[in-house]
C-alpha cells in the first residue's frame, strides 16, 4: 500500500496554535505510524481495508485533510481527526496521544 499526503493536508494546524506542542505530533511520519499501528484501536471495517492494502501495493491511501475539528473536549483534552480517502471511500481517522506520547487511531467513521 502506498500512503501519500495531499499538498496542504496539514493546513488546519494553524487554527490550533495554542496547542502547538500537541499539533507538532501530527507529522506525516507520526500519522502514518498511527495508521500502520491501528490494529486493535480501530473498527473492523477499517482494519480489514488496511490489511487488504498491505497485501496490495497498487492501492493508495491519501490523507487529504490534516488535524481539525476538536472533539471530546471534556477533561481539558481533545481528539482531532484527519480525513483519508481510498477505494472510493472517505473516512475520518480519530487520533489521540497515548501514554507513551505517540499518536494512535482510536476510531474511524465513514
Amino acid at each position: 500500500m502506498t500512503l501519500q499526503f495531499a499538498p496542504g493536508w496539514d493546513e488546519y494546524r494553524r487554527q490550533y496554535a495554542d496547542n502547538q506542542a500537541y499539533l507538532d505530533l501530527f507529522t506525516e511520519e507520526q500519522v502514518a505510524a498511527a495508521i500502520w499501528r491501528s490494529d486493535g484501536y480501530a473498527d473492523q471495517s477499517f482494519q480489514s481495508l488496511i490489511n487488504a492494502a498491505f497485501r496490495d501495493d497498487r492501492q493508495t491511501v491519501t490523507v487529504e485533510q490534516g488535524p481539525h475539528q476538536p472533539e471530546n473536549e471534556y477533561g481539558g483534552g481533545f481528539t482531532l481527526h484527519v480525513t483519508a480517502r481510498w477505494q472510493g471511500y472517505a473516512c475520518h481517522m480519530y487520533l489521540v496521544q497515548n501514554s507513551s506520547g505517540v499518536l494512535d487511531v482510536t476510531d474511524v467513521t465513514w
